[in-house]
């Protein structure tokens, strides 16, 4: 599902790098990434994703060579290949719940937003316990509650592959325990690959590997700086 090579990234005139020599993420894998905050977990969340991209080396996504593809290009298969739980959640305010969670086929004209899809809308909307809301906006959410939002969203296209940037970090015990059913039982029943940030040892446990970023990041030394 994902393979990464000779990957070495660095954000202009910070001491930052993130070097991987070689990763592999099978198709099917519940993988967490953990180590200290500003270790690059995001950054590689990022780079996967196809939002970021690197000046040097190879981030393969399903066959794709999405460090190779065009912003649009990128765009385009981020949104019909993979969901992305956003660690500030990125709702759009003017949007309300429904169409938050529906947001992936406002703006992607490949994807047919269908009675199918509306039905699934409302029962993953159901299984968070989000029902209530779909006519409310983002600013009329507690951030357990957006948080849950996002959660459908990147749900919402049976995305092959999951991004979760921290996405039981604004949840209370329970449902962060609801929500973790939920994402893991989607995984099993779909073969789906599952790559989740977290500094929850609950979280990590549920998966089947951990990669400790303290093996990748390190701070730029003054003469390998760069302007």
């Amino acid at each position: 599902m994902i393979h990464i090579q000779n990957l070495d990234f660095r954000y202009p005139r910070a001491d930052f790098r993130l070097a991987i020599d070689e990763l592999k993420i099978e198709t099917g894998e519940k993988v967490a990434f953990v180590g200290p905050s500003g270790s690059g977990k995001t950054t590689l969340l990022n780079l996967i994703s196809g939002i970021s991209v690197a000046a040097e080396g190879s981030v393969n996504v399903a066959g794709k060579e999405v460090s190779q593809l065009a912003d649009a290009a990128r765009r385009d298969f981020r949104v019909a290949n993979t969901g992305f739980v956003f660690q500030r959640f990125e709702l759009i305010e003017y949007l309300n719940v429904r169409d938050n969670i529906l947001f992936p086929f406002l703006i992607n004209p490949s994807v047919e937003l269908t009675p199918k899809v509306r039905g699934r809308m409302a029962e993953l909307a159901e299984s968070v316990g989000i029902e209530t809301l779909l006519k409310r906006y983002p600013n009329q959410l507690s951030q357990g509650e957006q948080q849950r939002v996002a959660i459908c969203r990147a749900l919402i296209l049976w995305p092959p592959l999951i991004l979760a940037d921290e996405p039981t970090g604004n949840l209370d015990p329970g449902n962060k325990d609801m929500i973790l059913d939920l994402m893991l039982s989607e995984f099993d029943a779909q073969d789906r690959t599952f790559v989740v940030v977290t500094h929850d040892r609950a979280v990590a446990e549920k998966c089947e590997r951990t990669i400790d970023f303290s093996n990748f990041h390190r701070r730029i030394q003054p003469d390998e700086a760069i302007s």
